[in-house]
C-alpha cells in the first residue's frame, strides 16, 4: 500500500475487490476532494482575505494603542496629565481660540523652516546673503 493507503497496482496488487473496501475508498477520496475544494475556495475568496486582514491589522492597532497608553501613563507625571486634559477640554468648549493658536504656531514653523533652507541653499552655492555676489570677488563690490 502506498501513503494514502490505496493498494499499490506496481506491487502485484490489484485494486481491492471488495465492495465495502471501495465504498469506504470513495468515500475518504470524497472527504479529501471536499477539504482540498474548501481551502481552494477561501485562497480565492479575496473580499474575505482582505476583511480577515483588515481584523487582524486593527486589534494588532488597538493593542499597541493600548500598551503605549499604559507606558505614557506611567511615564508621564501627573501634573502633565492634568495640563493636558484642561487644554482639551478647554478646546472642546472654546475650539476657536485654539484652532487660531495652532494656525499660528504652523505659520511659525513654516517661516523658521524657510530660513533655514535658505541658509543652507546660500551656503551651498558660496553666495552671501546680502549682494548675492561671490566672497571675494572685487568686480562686484
Amino acid at each position: 500500500m502506498t501513503e494514502n493507503s490505496r493498494p499499490d497496482v506496481s506491487a502485484g496488487q490489484g485494486p481491492p475487490t471488495d465492495a465495502e473496501t471501495l465504498r469506504e475508498e470513495i468515500a475518504e477520496t470524497r472527504a479529501e476532494l471536499g477539504d482540498t475544494v474548501e481551502a481552494l475556495a477561501a485562497k480565492t475568496d479575496v473580499k474575505s482575505r482582505a476583511q480577515d486582514k483588515i481584523t487582524e491589522v486593527k486589534a494588532k492597532a488597538r493593542d499597541r494603542a493600548t500598551a503605549v497608553g499604559a507606558t505614557v501613563r506611567r511615564v508621564v507625571p501627573d501634573p502633565a496629565v492634568q495640563a493636558t486634559a484642561r487644554a482639551a477640554r478647554a478646546g472642546r468648549r472654546r475650539p476657536v481660540p485654539v484652532l487660531a493658536a495652532g494656525a499660528v504656531a504652523v505659520m511659525v514653523c513654516v517661516v523658521v523652516l524657510r530660513r533655514r533652507v535658505a541658509r543652507r541653499h546660500a551656503g551651498r552655492e558660496g553666495l552671501t546673503r546680502t549682494t548675492g555676489a561671490k566672497p571675494g570677488n572685487p568686480s562686484s563690490r
